[in-house]
């Protein structure tokens, strides 16, 4: 008797996210994420949420598109609270007093990552916050894709003439976004 194949079924969800443009209006989102029904070599049924799958649904980040930006080794998401703080949190946590969906903008070429008209950039002080209600210098981004990886990309910041990446220290709830001039955290950008 040969294995049952995997199905895909398909989930509708509409969200409502709200819009940078204009602070009064909101856009309604379809997400349609197609989780499989069962386990491939288990047959079982599974319970995880598709967006914590390293490659699932990963995309190029691009001008006027809205992401989710994860950390690839801990499936964690950038988020940011009603205070401006910049952290990394489980999606299970993520509810109304802090979000993970960044418009991503770009100016002369650089990338900018903005949620409800605040954009992520350094704090000058090798942390991340996200205050700015421009996108200026130090809420400049370059993305680079990983060789040798499928998917996945180093976030970048100019200092000078020298590139450093954006990178993650410490462990379980303690991790922190970091700048670092050498190795660099993989990031999946998870188009919303």
């Amino acid at each position: 008797m040969s294995p049952k194949p995997n199905s895909m079924a398909p989930t509708k969800n509409v969200r409502k996210i709200k819009s940078d443009d204009d602070d009064t209006s909101t856009v309604s989102t379809l997400i349609t994420t197609y989780t499989p029904s069962q386990d491939s070599t288990t047959g079982s049924k599974t319970n995880s949420p598709s967006y914590i799958v390293p490659g699932f649904g990963e995309s190029v980040p691009c001008h006027n598109q809205v992401f989710v930006i994860r950390h690839r080794a801990s499936g964690r998401a950038i988020a940011i609270n009603d205070n401006g703080d910049v952290h990394l949190a489980l999606f299970a946590d993520v509810g109304t007093t802090q979000s993970c969906h960044w418009k991503c903008i770009e100016t002369d070429g650089w990338l900018g990552f903005k949620h409800e008209g605040r954009f992520l950039g350094h704090d000058g002080r090798g942390g991340y916050r996200a205050e700015a209600k421009a996108h200026n210098n130090w809420e400049y981004f370059c993305e680079k894709r990983v060789p040798g990886l499928e998917g996945g990309s180093l976030l970048m910041q100019l200092r000078g003439w020298v590139f450093e990446k954006l990178d993650v220290e410490g462990e379980g709830d303690g991790l922190r976004l970091v700048k670092k001039m050498s190795g660099g955290a993989v990031w999946d950008f998870v188009k919303i």
